[in-house]
């Protein structure tokens, strides 16, 4: 009886230590990843999203996006309304970009809900921990890489 016990609570003893000696990942390392996944989705010029609709802030349905396969009653490039609404027009007014549906692109509990790709560079990148709701939001591709190769770990500031 007496070994018994001994077992069991070494087994747990050593549960207890190998799951608090599992690396924890930075948001450094998080945005990195996704960054990755982002551009071997779309390595050019596009638009991820995780939401199927795109819908203006005043609730005018814009277009459904395809999904892999799909080709009725969807999109997968943008027109001149969306590329306003999601601000891609800055470059080249008449430019197509294409569109990407991918609502399970989940990193380590984090879930992208939209990115944008120009030029093959990420020039936004939005997430969320799908477990508290948190969201992180980063633009402009110099202030990606500079978080990525950062020695300190991002912390997002409290408002």
């Amino acid at each position: 009886m007496f070994r018994i016990l001994i077992v069991i609570l070494s087994v747990f003893i050593f549960s207890v230590q190998a799951e608090h000696s599992h690396s924890h990942k930075t948001q450094n390392q998080i945005l990195k990843e996704m960054r990755d996944e982002v551009l071997l989705i779309e390595p050019m010029d596009g638009y991820i999203s995780y939401e199927k609709e795109i819908i203006s802030l005043s609730g005018d349905f814009l277009a459904t996006i395809c999904s892999e396969g799909e080709v009725v009653n969807c999109k997968s490039v943008t027109n001149d309304r969306i590329n306003f609404f999601l601000a891609l027009d800055d470059k080249n007014i008449n430019a197509q970009y294409s569109m990407h549906y991918k609502p399970d692109l989940i990193i380590d509990g984090y879930q992208l809900r939209e990115a944008y790709v120009q030029g093959g560079v990420v020039e936004h990148i939005a997430y969320e921990n799908v477990e508290s709701g948190e969201g992180f939001n980063f633009r402009r591709n110099s202030n990606i890489i500079q978080i990525i190769e950062s020695e300190k770990e991002y912390k997002k500031k409290r408002r």
